[in-house]
Parts: C-alpha cells; sequence; structure tokens
C-alpha cells in the first residue's frame, strides 16, 4: 500500500523532477492515505530500484490518530519483465527502523482502511488557475503490485479505543511473501520486554483487509502457528486453522485452536497484566464457530456463535491454602454432548476424585451468555473421601445452578459425605456479612427440594478444633432443616438444630442449642458486638427470628438464651467500662483471664431480659440482671461488682445504661433512696449463675478460686478472715 503511487514509474523515465510529488500524489490516489517521504532517489542499473527516507503514511483521520507506518528507511527493487505489460511489480521491499501503529478510535474509524480517491479530485493547491498541476500523475494505466517484503527492527502498537483493547511488541523481523496472490504467507519474529515469540502461516487476499464493502466481507482464510519463549524443545506453541467472516472488523472467528503451555504464567510475557494462576501443563484444542455477523454501524455482533466442541487438559494447578488440582479434563465432542469436567483434588494429605457433569456444551455456553439467568443441569460425583472407618465413600448429587439460584431437585441423590478434615478459617469473614440477604437464598429455598447426611472428621473453626460433625440436611417446600447438627470440641459439645425458612422479605431462622459451643470471636463478630471476650462460649436454648438483614434478625429475635464462658479471657479495659472507673482500676487494660461467665435471658420485643447474670475475672465479681434493647443494644443493667481479695472486699450497686459500645456507669441507690457500700464480709460466688445459664444441662466446672501465696500470709497472720 505504501507504494503504490510507484505506477509513475513510465513517466518518471520522463519527468525525474517530479518523481516525488508524483509519488504522494499516486498514494493519496489510490488509498486516500497521506504519504510523506523525505527524500527519495532511484537506480536503473544493474534493475530498477529506489530509496526512500523519513517515510511516513498517515490515515483519513490526519493528526487525531498515530500514522499507520512510520520507517526512517524504504528501499526496493522493480522486476523489469512485468514493466512490458505496464506493471510496476516491486520485489524485495524492506522497510526498516520505525513502527507500524494500527489505531481504531472510539467511533470505529480505523487508519488501515483504504478509499481510493478519483484523480480530479486530488488537486494541487500551489497550481495557479489555468495550469496544469505538475503533481498530476498519468499513472491510470499502470498496474501497481508489491510481492514481497521484509519489517525490520520496527515497534508495532495496537490500538483499539472502541474495545479498550490494545498492545505492542518489538518487532525483529517480518518476512511477507505472496502479497500480491490469493494466500500470502508470512514469517515472525518478535518479543514483548524479554519474552521472545514467533508467529508464520499464512492468510487470505490482502484487499479483505485493507477494502471496504463486499471485499471486506469475504470469509478470510487463516493458518498460524506460533510459538513463546527461548527453549526450542519446551517452549509453548499453538495453531490455528479456520477463517475470518469479518477481517475488516476483525470479529467473526472460526476453526480449530489447538496447542499447549508448559506454565500459564509464561503467558504473563506476552500479557503482563493478565493475573494468571499458577496452573501447569495445559493442554488441548477448542472449536469456534460464528454465523455472518449482523451490521449494527460499524459494529457486529455473532448470534449464536461459541464453542462446538472442547477438550482442555491440565497437569496440576495451585489453589489457596494449600490445596492442589491434578489430571483435569474438560471437554465436550459436539454442542449437544454433555460438558464433563474431572479430576483429582488433594487437600490435608487427602486425594479426592470429581467428576461434574454441567448439562451439554450448548447449554452451558447459554447460561454464561445470560449471566447464569437460565438454569444449567448440574451432577457431581467425588470418589475416594476416606470415611470414618477408612473406607472411602462417594458422594452423588444431581440439580441446577443458574437462574438466581443454586437448588436441587427432587432427583438429588445425596449419600453418605465423610471428610477427614476441613479449614473453616475464612469463613468468618464471610458469615459477618451485615448486608442484605441474597436474593438467591429464598428462590433456592422455595423450588428446591432434597436431602442427605454429611460426616466430616475434624474441623477447624474459629481457633477451635471440632471432631465427628455429622449434619443431617433435608430441603423441602421453602424450608431447610439441619437436624440433627453435632459435634464434639476440646472446649465442649456441640448439638442441636437449625432451621430456615423462605420469609417474604428475607428468611427466618430458628435455632435450637443444646449445647453448642463457639468460639467468642465468632459469636461476637456474627451478632455485631464489640470484642470482650476470647475463648470458647457455651450457648443454650431456642431462638427464633425473621429478617433481610442481620440487624432485623437481631431485632425480632424471640425465645430464651443462655451463654456461659469457664477458664476465658475478657478485655480489662472494655470490662471495666462496665462496672465504673474505681472497680475497672483492679482490671487494668489488657487481657485477663475470666474464672466465669453465666447469662440467661429471654427474648422478646426486641429486647433481652437479663435474669442472671455473674462473672469473676482477676479481682473483680459481679452479679445482676437488667436489659438489652436488641437492635440498638442500648443497656439498662443493674449490677454489683465486688472487688475484693482472697474472699473479702468492696461492693456497691451500680445502674449501667448507655450501649454496648459506649456504657455509662453511676451509683445506684437502694429502695430507701440511700447509696450502699459494703466493706468486709464474704463475697458470693459469681460462678454459681452457670448453673442458669446452663438450663440446667451438664457443663465443665469453673476452677477453683486462685488465692496467691500473699493471701494465704495474711490469713495466717489473722489480717484477711
Amino acid at each position: 500500500m505504501l507504494l503504490a503511487g510507484f505506477g509513475v514509474a513510465g513517466h518518471v523515465l520522463v519527468d525525474r523532477s517530479a518523481l516525488r510529488e508524483d509519488v504522494i500524489l499516486a498514494a493519496k490516489q489510490q488509498t486516500g492515505d497521506d504519504l510523506r517521504i523525505g527524500s527519495l532517489s532511484v537506480a536503473f542499473f544493474p534493475w530498477p530500484g529506489f530509496v526512500a527516507r523519513d517515510v511516513s503514511l498517515s490515515g483519513p483521520q490526519g493528526e487525531a490518530a498515530p500514522a499507520l507506518l512510520t520507517a526512517r528507511d524504504v528501499r526496493g527493487s522493480v522486476a523489469l519483465l512485468p514493466l512490458l505489460h505496464r506493471e510496476v511489480r516491486v520485489e524485495h521491499l524492506v522497510v526498516a527502523h520505525g513502527a507500524v501503529t494500527p489505531y481504531r478510535s472510539a467511533d470505529g474509524a480505523a487508519n488501515w482502511r483504504i478509499a481510493p480517491q478519483a484523480a480530479a479530485s486530488v488537486q494541487d493547491t500551489n497550481a495557479g488557475a489555468g495550469e496544469r498541476s505538475p503533481l498530476t500523475p498519468m499513472t491510470g494505466r499502470w498496474r501497481v503490485s508489491v510481492a514481497s517484503a521484509v519489517l525490520a527492527d520496527m515497534k508495532l502498537s495496537f490500538h483499539d479505543e472502541s474495545r479498550a483493547q490494545g498492545g505492542e511488541a518489538q518487532l525483529d523481523r517480518l518476512a511477507l511473501d505472496g502479497l500480491d496472490g490469493h494466500t500470502p504467507s508470512f514469517d515472525l519474529t518478535a518479543r514483548h520486554g524479554k519474552t521472545p515469540f514467533t508467529l508464520s502461516g499464512h492468510v487470505g487476499p490482502l484487499a479483505a483487509v485493507f477494502g471496504e464493502g463486499s471485499a471486506a466481507r469475504i470469509p478470510w482464510a487463516v493458518s498460524l502457528a506460533g510459538t513463546l519463549g527461548t527453549d526450542a524443545v519446551h517452549s509453548d506453541r499453538f495453531t490455528f486453522d479456520g477463517q475470518m467472516l469479518d477481517v475488516a472488523g476483525l470479529s467473526g472467528i472460526s476453526g480449530t485452536l489447538r496447542g499447549s503451555v508448559a506454565h500459564l504464567r509464561d503467558l504473563e510475557g506476552v500479557f503482563p497484566h493478565a493475573g494468571l494462576p499458577e496452573v501447569d501443563g495445559v493442554s488441548g484444542e477448542i472449536s469456534l464457530f460464528n454465523v455472518t455477523p449482523t451490521a449494527e454501524g460499524w459494529r457486529t455482533r455473532e448470534p449464536g456463535g461459541g464453542v462446538n466442541h472442547l477438550h482442555l487438559t491440565m497437569g496440576s494447578a495451585v489453589l489457596p491454602d494449600g490445596v492442589v488440582l491434578h489430571d483435569v479434563a474438560l471437554g465436550a465432542e459436539t454442542l449437544s454432548a454433555p460438558l464433563e469436567l474431572s479430576g483429582r483434588l488433594d487437600a490435608a494429605g487427602r486425594s479426592i476424585g470429581v467428576q461434574l457433569h454441567l448439562g451439554t456444551l450448548e447449554q452451558a455456553q447459554d447460561t454464561w451468555r445470560s449471566d447464569f439467568g437460565t438454569a444449567l443441569p448440574v451432577a457431581v460425583e467425588a470418589h475416594g473421601l476416606p470415611g470414618s472407618a477408612g473406607a472411602g465413600d462417594t458422594l452423588n448429587a444431581t440439580g441446577s445452578v443458574g437462574a438466581d439460584a443454586v437448588a436441587f431437585d427432587g432427583q438429588a441423590r445425596l449419600g453418605v459425605l465423610t471428610v477427614a478434615g476441613m479449614d473453616l478459617r475464612h469463613v468468618v469473614v464471610q458469615a459477618a456479612y451485615a448486608g442484605p440477604v441474597d436474593q438467591g437464598v429464598r428462590p433456592a429455598l422455595g423450588s428446591g427440594t432434597g436431602h442427605g447426611t454429611a460426616s466430616v472428621g475434624e474441623v477447624r473453626f474459629g481457633g477451635q478444633v471440632y471432631h465427628d460433625l455429622k449434619v443431617q440436611a433435608v430441603l423441602a417446600k421453602g424450608r431447610l432443616e439441619l437436624d440433627p447438627l453435632s459435634a464434639q470440641g476440646a472446649a465442649g459439645a456441640l448439638a442441636g438444630a437449625v432451621t430456615f425458612v423462605a420469609a417474604d422479605p428475607g428468611v427466618a431462622l430458628t435455632a435450637r442449642l443444646a449445647p453448642v459451643t463457639l468460639p467468642a470471636e465468632v459469636l461476637q463478630h456474627w451478632a455485631g458486638l464489640p470484642p470482650l471476650l476470647q475463648g470458647p462460649v457455651e450457648l443454650v436454648g431456642e431462638v427464633h427470628g425473621e429478617g433481610i438483614d442481620r440487624a432485623a434478625l437481631l431485632g425480632s429475635l424471640t425465645g430464651h438464651l443462655g451463654l456461659s464462658m469457664v477458664d476465658g479471657k475478657v478485655n480489662g479495659a472494655r470490662l471495666g467500662a462496665f462496672v465504673g472507673q474505681e472497680a475497672g482500676l483492679a482490671l487494668g487494660s489488657g487481657e485477663i483471664g475470666m474464672r466465669c461467665l453465666g447469662v440467661h435471658m429471654r427474648l422478646a420485643g426486641g429486647q433481652a431480659v437479663l435474669d442472671t447474670i455473674g462473672l469473676e475475672a482477676g479481682m473483680l465479681g459481679a452479679t445482676g440482671h437488667g436489659t438489652v434493647e436488641l437492635a440498638g443494644q442500648t443497656l439498662a443493667l443493674h449490677l454489683l461488682p465486688h472487688v475484693g481479695i482472697g474472699g473479702t472486699g468492696a461492693s456497691t450497686p451500680i445502674a449501667v445504661t448507655g450501649t454496648l459500645d459506649s456504657p455509662h456507669v453511676a451509683q445506684e441507690a437502694g429502695v430507701d433512696g440511700r447509696y450502699q457500700i459494703t466493706i468486709g464480709g464474704p463475697m458470693p460466688d459469681p460462678c454459681a449463675s452457670l448453673t442458669a445459664a446452663r438450663e440446667g444441662m451438664a457443663g465443665p466446672a469453673a476452677p477453683a478460686p486462685h488465692r496467691s501465696k500473699a493471701v494465704n500470709l495474711l490469713r495466717s497472720l489473722g489480717i484477711l478472715h
């Protein structure tokens, strides 16, 4: 295209002084582009040839777009025999030391499009009236062609503003042959940064690339082969054989892509922002198809296009928390064939074989295109699950995903699932979400049915370890029941049941705790409470709530609940804020040991009525009762803190108002209006509150009160009694 104007060669032999201007005008006529040449010279012996320097070729956008081509040196030779047939055939064209910059603007205008202009429309603005412009070429009788070319030491920069795409590479050498034929070929050696790559093959006629109208819509054959990397033996390779329906619009691709990649992250040498995972040994083939695009201005769509054959394998992939996938295979022979995914998962010293059947290949693509707005049938098989007795178990389940829900229908078959170990340390963050209930939850509860039983040998959750976790699940008519739910932990048992029911709006929750031992950190996070306690908390009771988010759920709770803790820890500064400045001095500001905590409450009307409160931490003991407003956490507590040494000390009644985050403490008067301070005398054991908090159930006993050697010495001297 650059040398389309060299059809004026015959005229040059007569008028050599007009050569440069005639070439520029001829390029404008035949391409519509603006050609600039710093200097141009020709030679006739031993054969015709030319040398041009400081050359640039710009599209019709002018300065609004970068030049398609810039080069410091352009040289070539002209074949002699074709001149006898009025054809200027340029051979051995060399373009060196410059840049190639294909560009498409946001409105779709491309600087590589050719728009030939009639000779009459191209005028020299310097020619006076009645004068013949010296730039008027006599090229209409000549045919121009470029047979072969080499681009050397060129920078390639592609920018497509309309699709927000682009990239760049350094072209070491690009050899082009048969450019004037029906199957031009090329051989490219280039690099991106320090990563070398090659690309070779043949394509359809170039008229389809640079032309407009029907020429640009003719199916364009493409055959490509490429490599990535420096090692000729182990470099990554690919091939593509097919066609492009709209080469001018760079769309409508169909054909088969085959390849192999030793390490997926090697591709980041060419695509540095891909953020690829650690995957090794990827290979396979993908067949693409595409119907004739529907024109919408310059944009095109490919209705019905997609993948009609897929076969991929992967050696290994490293996932978070030490989980490794091995021998993964994904494939479907045709659009109507089932899409199957299989592999092996290694975690915690166990190996589990998994196979998924994801409907047909066509169904999977429909679900993906609709952003999971249509349902996709799913069947899951897991083999080699280690059972509690050492025998391998199998999980079989069928259902569907998509359509704003994940649901298992009446054909669900869930056997006994047994897992040796499970680490749920990261679940806490997700479970603490306080926003609205996912709109997909209610459809899943309302449309699905199924049942199953699961057994997990060991679960690490919130810093605690649970053994022999067993749960039976039943889903029917908008109701999901997890009953029974049981496990054994180092700090206590876990037994109870949980029921979820689809409500409008939100979800209704019923929990029976008999008992359930959870980490205090998890419980406080779920309930939105300040971080006060550390250690296992035992919950006993039955509660019911309904709402669309956490605040609504907590505010609607009804039922009864007891919570207890023995031999835990408490934040001294936060606890001191609930008992007043004077009593808080005995606690300090760091974490201190807590001998016991027992609280029992009844939930109704948006309030928790605390009929029993008892705790002992360090030198502080406290008992009392009161209310807590569930939604706003407003307090109305009546406490009797006792600060003592060796069973004796001082106490005074206090009233605690404010909120859990910002409590306010004031001394509380008795029925006679007087304030009371008690000094000396025996201190009641706050750990007696554990009985009420556990609602009569068994639980770990509180440790014996700690008495230091200094206290024992004071007792022996008769100072303390």
